[in-house]
């Protein structure tokens, strides 16, 4: 089964969560291939369009550790948008590119089981994969109380959180084997990237779960 990058639903999604009546009912289900969210701090208040509970909202995400276009950390964070009993989570190892999933594979077996339950209206419900358990009991940074107005001379405190799933994905080291990452790529710059990949950013400024490498 072919399926193509889909970046539906990371900014309208939210609204439709939120009460926004030009969106009530409008999403049934969400399928995001190789899709990221919005960052915390990024330009132009897009930290906004963080919807502000997870989503109940049957969703298949998808994406690769040797993904060439953007780090990994981005598609886990959009992934904790997403009610953990609601989200269906799969790798796999073609980079940044539509994946083809081969017949039978766990991927496309899943993948079929929630195409047939969007189709027919049947509740999905997510299997209990290895990729599914690996992120099980991790929640999108909810801002739970407002915060307090801080001066702006007053003394700054750095908090380093570690990733809560230690390091994983590709070390430097793998970028010699060039049949798992792009060839148009040279290994010495692949390796300089996934170093800087396990480095934290500032996905957050909520919580530890979105504080990644």
């Amino acid at each position: 089964r072919k399926v193509s990058l889909d970046h539906v639903g990371c900014s309208r999604n939210p609204l439709d969560k939120e009460g926004d009546a030009r969106f009530e009912k409008r999403f049934r289900y969400l399928m995001l291939f190789s899709a990221r969210g919005h960052r915390e701090l990024a330009k132009f208040g897009q930290g906004n369009l963080r919807p502000k509970a997870p989503l109940q909202i049957p969703t298949y995400l998808g994406w690769s550790m040797e993904d060439d276009s953007k780090q990994y950390s981005n598609y886990e964070d959009l992934a904790l948008y997403i009610h953990p009993d609601f989200r269906g989570v799969f790798f796999h190892d073609q980079g940044h590119r539509p994946p083809n999933l081969l017949k039978n594979t766990p991927q496309c077996i899943q993948l079929d089981a929630f195409v047939d339950s969007a189709r027919v209206d049947l509740e999905y419900k997510v299997s209990q994969t290895k990729e599914v358990l690996m992120y099980k009991d991790f929640w999108l940074p909810l801002l739970r109380e407002p915060l307090p107005v801080v001066s702006t001379v007053a003394p700054r405190k750095l908090l380093v959180v570690e990733d809560p799933l230690g390091e994983h994905g590709p070390a430097p080291t793998e970028a010699k084997d060039r049949r798992r990452f792009p060839a148009q790529e040279s290994p010495d710059v692949c390796a300089k990237r996934l170093e800087i990949y396990r480095f934290p950013s500032a996905q957050s400024t909520m919580g530890c779960l979105g504080t990644r490498r």
